[in-house]
């Protein structure tokens, strides 16, 4: 499909910003559940699912509400470059590899439980990965320790994403 084509498209272009509007709402959601030191990141799940079920064209709608959030919340540019790059490449690389298993999002065989649990278990590795590691190249130093992270991952992935 050509690229210009697709974003010259009201549709597309309507149900992106939808897109957008829901994954920001995840993230103030997210913000608003974050306690030390537990993390339940709402919009990686929603990301995961519109990259499943609405497919990879809207991930940039996905970049551009984790850019803008993290930044409304006065986190610094660079930051929120990485922390939307890492939530997008998790976001993209789960809808990926579920593709490749021939997931089927109604989870009524074992396998796609098992689809599910074996991507939210390795894709959530990468959102954490890089935004503590942009944390720390920024800041000297980082607001909370990867494993927490990466288990709120994978339990907003588990979760959030099947309820969409």
């Amino acid at each position: 499909m050509n690229v210009l084509r697709t974003w010259s498209d009201p549709r597309f272009l309507v149900s992106s910003l939808f897109v957008f509007i829901a994954y920001f709402i995840g993230a103030e959601m997210a913000a608003l559940l974050y306690v030390q030191p537990a993390v339940f990141p709402v919009s990686a799940g929603i990301a995961l699912a519109v990259a499943v079920l609405m497919g990879p064209r809207y991930l940039p709608a996905i970049f551009l509400a984790a850019i803008t959030n993290y930044l409304m919340q006065g986190g610094s540019a660079s930051v929120a470059l990485a922390l939307a790059t890492g939530n997008t490449l998790q976001a993209g690389l789960g809808a990926y590899l579920l593709k490749m298993f021939r997931f089927d999002a109604h989870l009524r065989r074992l396998r796609d439980v098992f689809a599910l649990l074996g991507v939210a278990l390795t894709t959530s590795v990468v959102a954490p990965s890089v935004t503590i590691g942009s944390y720390y190249a920024v800041y000297g130093t980082v607001p909370i320790n990867w494993g927490i992270y990466w288990a709120g991952h994978i339990f907003a992935l588990l979760i959030i994403a099947p309820l969409l």
